[in-house]
């Protein structure tokens, strides 16, 4: 009877655990936070960024389409062997490279008041992550 109660509790600790999913707090399924908005900004396309004509922005003539962010952009470092490889595609970018190899994923950006002055900031709000 014992072994059968501890059997049991095992068995319900396990789903439990299980039901979390990766990482903690949830299930793994939904979408992550935003981290612009956990920054205290406001997603922006990336279409107006000062390096915008470096990438495959739509004109803007207030369409919907601008504030989509770009068509899928890679840049490459130089080399035979690419040390980094960043890309823009929408409103979002990623960069990859190096030794240990690390990770960058990010979203446009606009702070906000009262993070800001007059003229609000636009940057790339994101996360680094580092294997190896």
């Amino acid at each position: 009877m014992r072994q059968r109660f501890a059997l049991a509790l095992l068995s319900g600790l396990l789903t439990l655990l299980c039901a979390c999913g990766p990482g903690t707090g949830g299930t793994g399924t939904g979408p992550p936070p935003s981290l612009v908005a956990q920054a205290g900004a406001e997603p922006a396309p990336v279409c107006s960024a000062v390096f915008a004509g470096l990438l495959a922005c739509p004109a803007n003539n207030g369409s919907h389409a601008f504030n989509e962010g770009t068509a899928a952009v890679q840049f490459l470092s130089a080399g035979t062997q690419p040390a980094y490889v960043i890309t823009f595609s929408g409103n979002r970018v990623s960069l990859e490279g190096g030794c240990p190899r690390q990770s960058f994923e990010g979203e446009w950006g606009r702070l906000l008041a009262p993070n800001t002055g007059p003229e609000a900031p636009s940057l790339f709000f994101g996360s680094l992550s580092v294997r190896g």
